[in-house]
């Protein structure tokens, strides 16, 4: 089991012989992940949908067997009710493996992230914004006391 903080940069080995997809078919797998800054969300988990029906629900990699053909993937993680939301139109053809990476929010206000690579979690000028503007503001209230005295 991988640490969801640092998932697979690759694909998961391929199945045993026999356990394939079947004939006409491919297979996406999911790789679900967040930033330790969103610690959290550890105790909760993604919901990824495939289509529009439920097909997974933990961090990490998720594979999932489909008809060849293109697909409606969506994931959103589990906190507080949907944040993160993330949707992708997947193609996939006979036999193929497609990774797709889905990747948490730093914030609850801020949209997830669906690609074909690994990549930072967004919302970062939103963290960044919550923190910088409250320490702006007590040392603002620390200056004009200083200069009021």
């Amino acid at each position: 089991m991988t640490h969801p903080q640092y998932p697979q940069h690759y694909p998961p080995a391929a199945p045993a012989a026999g356990y394939g997809p079947q004939p006409g078919w491919g297979r996406i797998v999911v790789d679900c992940s967040y930033t330790s800054l969103s610690f959290l969300l550890a105790a909760t988990g993604p919901t990824v949908m495939v289509d529009g029906q439920p097909r997974g629900w933990q961090w990490g990699a998720t594979v999932i067997d489909v008809p060849a053909g293109t697909h409606h993937v969506h994931a959103h993680t589990r906190y507080m009710g949907q944040i993160g939301k993330a949707d992708a139109s997947v193609p996939v053809g006979p036999g193929q493996l497609v990774t797709m990476y889905y990747r948490a929010p730093l914030t609850v206000f801020s949209k997830g992230r669906f690609t074909g690579a690994p990549q930072s979690a967004p919302g970062m000028g939103a963290m960044i914004a919550l923190v910088a503007v409250p320490i702006a503001v007590v040392l603002l209230v620390v200056l004009i006391a200083i200069l009021a005295a």
